[in-house]
């Protein structure tokens, strides 16, 4: 599945299955090749290769890295010179020069696919960047509160609802006009 702002190219043939995640966000679900031999699934991205061992993952690409996290079974993650696997239950985030350790996953990693954001200690302003990624207008957070750290399930197909959340739990101000502006419930944007 494919999350908003993603571009995959599909490259199926007789010796491998093969995506290629340009940017944005996906979900993969594989399953048992139905050709003998058997093809490796594999997902390239511009920081490695995985390579799926039977599994269901969330790949994303951010700026200059990507994060990995599996859900189900295994990921073999290559990048020149190195490579990691990583198991069900943790997640990483690597870049060309860097492949770390993996650690545990972050709740709510593939909670997007159900269309609801989980927030763990985010700052406000990359909870305000995740919800603006599914509508059309203007986000923007006063400097005094977008390192608020926030906690909760937002619904990403109603702004609204989530704004409305957002202001009743952490006494913000949301105006409305252009674009909307989320300030601390005290002073005016």
């Amino acid at each position: 599945q494919l999350d908003t702002g993603t571009a995959v190219d599909v490259a199926f043939d007789t010796h491998a299955r093969l995506l290629r995640l340009r940017h944005g966000q996906m979900l993969v679900e594989t399953a048992a090749d139905p050709q003998r031999p058997a093809r490796p699934f594999r997902v390239t991205t511009p920081y490695g290769t995985l390579q799926a061992l039977g599994t269901r993952f969330c790949v994303r690409l951010f700026g200059d890295d990507a994060l990995l996290v599996v859900q189900h079974g295994a990921v073999r993650i290559s990048i020149p010179g190195q490579q990691r696997e990583v198991d069900a239950g943790q997640q990483l985030c690597w870049n060309l020069t860097r492949l770390p350790l993996p650690v545990p996953a972050l709740p709510g990693a593939d909670a997007w696919v159900r269309g609801m954001l989980v927030a763990d200690a985010m700052p406000l302003q990359q909870v305000l960047q995740e919800l603006g990624r599914y509508q059309h207008r203007w986000l923007r957070v006063d400097p005094r509160v977008a390192g608020l750290p926030v906690s909760g399930a937002f619904p990403l197909d109603d702004l609204q609802r989530s704004l409305s959340m957002l202001a009743a739990t952490h006494e913000l101000r949301i105006e409305q006009g252009l674009w909307i502006h989320v300030s601390a419930a005290g002073h005016r944007g």
